[in-house]
C-alpha cells in the first residue's frame, strides 16, 4: 500500500512537471532597473525550503548575496558557459496557482540575456533553470515522502505493538482462566479434605475424652 501511494505521487509529480516546469521569458525589476528575465513556476515547495534551494543553486555560480529580497551573484562562473563571467539577479514571489514563481535576470557583460540576441546562451541558462525547478520540486517531494514514510513506519510499529499486546493480554486471560479453573478444583478438593479432617478430629477428640475419663476413674 505504501509503495502504491509513493508511485501515484511520483506519477502525479511527473505529469505536473511536464506541464509547469517551463521557463518563460519576460521582464523583472532588479537593482539594475527593469531587465529581461527568465521565469519559472515551481509547484509543491514551501517558501523556507525554496529559499535554501535557490541559494544552493546560485552558489554553484559564485558567492550569493541577498538584499531586500533580491539574490545576486556577481562575476559568476560556470563551466558550461565557458571562461566568461556573468552577473545573476534573482527574485521570487508566492503565487496562487503555484507556490513559488522565480525570475532570473542575467547580465552577460554589457547586455542582459535574451532569446533574440543570445540564443545559444539563452538555451544554456534556460535548461539550467528548468533543471533547478524540477530538482527543487523533486527534492521537496522526496523530503515530504521521507517524513511521511517515517511517520507511517512509526504508526505501523505502534500497530504491531498493539497487536502483540492484545495477544499477550489474551494469553494472560487464558492463563488466569486456567488458574481459576485449577483453584476451583483445589477448593472442592479442600472442602472434601476439610470434611475428612473434621471426621478425623471428631474421632481423635473422642479418643482423648475416653482417656481423660479413665484418668479420672483412677482417682
Amino acid at each position: 500500500m505504501k509503495t502504491f501511494f509513493i508511485s501515484i505521487a511520483l506519477i502525479f509529480t511527473q505529469i505536473t512537471f511536464a506541464q509547469l516546469m517551463r521557463v518563460k521569458e519576460g521582464n523583472m525589476s532588479t537593482s539594475k532597473g527593469s531587465q529581461n528575465s527568465l521565469s519559472i513556476e515551481i509547484p509543491f515547495v514551501d517558501e523556507a525550503f525554496f529559499q535554501d534551494e535557490l541559494k544552493s543553486f546560485l552558489k554553484d555560480w559564485g558567492k550569493c548575496k541577498e538584499n531586500k529580497g533580491e539574490y545576486s551573484v556577481l562575476l559568476g562562473e560556470w563551466k558550461e558557459y565557458g571562461k566568461k563571467t556573468f552577473d545573476v539577479y534573482a527574485k521570487y514571489e508566492l503565487k496562487k496557482d503555484a507556490p513559488v514563481g522565480v525570475s532570473f535576470a542575467i547580465d552577460l557583460g554589457g547586455a542582459f540575456l535574451n532569446s533574440k540576441d543570445h540564443s545559444t546562451q539563452y538555451e544554456l541558462f534556460k535548461k539550467a533553470i528548468e533543471s533547478f525547478g524540477r530538482n527543487c520540486a523533486s527534492n521537496f517531494i522526496n523530503n515530504q515522502l521521507e517524513k511521511e514514510n517515517k511517520i507511517l513506519k512509526t504508526l505501523e510499529k505502534e500497530q504491531k505493538d498493539l497487536e502483540e499486546d492484545k495477544v499477550d493480554l489474551e494469553k494472560e486471560i487464558e492463563d488466569y482462566k486456567k488458574k481459576i479453573e485449577d483453584n476451583l478444583k483445589k477448593i472442592e478438593e479442600n472442602k472434601t479434605s476439610q470434611e475428612k479432617q473434621k471426621e478425623s478430629i471428631k474421632t481423635q477428640s473422642s479418643k482423648v475424652q475416653e482417656i481423660e475419663k479413665k484418668k479420672k476413674d483412677i482417682y
